[in-house]
């Protein structure tokens, strides 16, 4: 079970589509979904070798133009990689030359991917088998899931975009309202929603150490813009905002205490702005 935001053709891509065939040839079981507006620029023909294979491919949310329909936040930004529901990858990483750092027109790419093992895998492909139904309408059989091994607390938060509920937003400002000592937070688009930012400038106010690291490069020049802006007014708050000279960093992850670290894909891209 493979889905990402963005899918382009390339390297990357061509290795992994032999890959991906040849599996399917086997006889594995392989489902495929991307985002519409992860793609617009990628040719029909980029996923036409995988569909005449006989693997099933679907993009979705095509009826949502992504600025246009005012709903900019309602894509599927996923990057899970699912396989025989014993090993999983998740991370900011998408399918393409430059997630490799193939090329130079961002800089250097930065980006964090994760592979795990054990019960958490399943909560994945969970998490992918209801973005699948909710989609297609096609129900996929759920995965066994795994006994709990170890001692480290851990979860998948479910965030689809079908629905009005913040489920990640709301845990990420519960984790900040109960920070004690420091706050680390790294994104490369700084354009968070007003109740993320008064969080983080009250957990400052009350004796918390915020940092914030960012791209020191730019792939959405509106966003950039946009995150210089946010940026001097964290600092004025006494919040420390780093941007990585030419670098783009595309890594998303949160650090809160030494203690609980949030890792995924998820940003925060505001369309309406409030001031604070």
């Amino acid at each position: 079970h493979l889905q990402a935001f963005i899918i382009n053709d390339g390297v990357v891509f061509r290795k992994l589509e032999q890959k991906l065939i040849a599996k399917h040839e086997a006889g594995v079981e392989i489902i495929i979904s991307t985002d519409y507006a992860g793609n617009i620029q990628t040719k029909d023909s980029t996923y036409s070798r995988l569909i005449e294979a006989g693997i099933d491919f679907k993009i979705f949310n095509k009826g949502y133009p992504p600025l246009q329909s005012g709903r900019g936040n309602h894509r599927n930004h996923d990057k899970i990689i699912v396989i025989d529901n014993k090993v999983a990858f998740f991370g900011g990483m998408n399918i393409g030359d430059d997630y490799a750092g193939m090329y130079s027109k961002y800089g250097h790419w930065n980006d964090l991917q994760f592979k795990i093992t054990g019960p958490l895998v399943s909560d994945l492909d969970k998490k992918f088998i209801i973005n699948w139904y909710e989609n297609a309408g096609e129900l996929i059989e759920p995965p066994k899931m795994a006994a709990p091994t170890g001692t480290i607390s851990s979860e998948v938060i479910v965030d689809i975009p079908f629905t009005e509920e913040k489920t990640f937003l709301d845990r990420l400002i519960f984790k900040i309202d109960n920070a004690k000592t420091e706050i680390n937070l790294v994104s490369p688009y700084l354009v968070p929603p007003h109740k993320l930012t008064m969080a983080l400038v009250e957990a400052r106010l009350r004796g918390v150490v915020v940092n914030i690291i960012t791209t020191g490069r730019a792939d959405k020049k509106s966003a950039y813009g946009i995150l210089k802006m946010y940026a001097e007014k964290y600092t004025s708050y006494g919040i420390n905002v780093m941007q990585l000279d030419n670098i783009f960093m595309h890594s998303k992850f949160y650090l809160i205490d030494d203690e609980i670290t949030i890792i995924g894909t998820r940003f925060y891209f505001q369309l309406k702005f409030k001031p604070f």
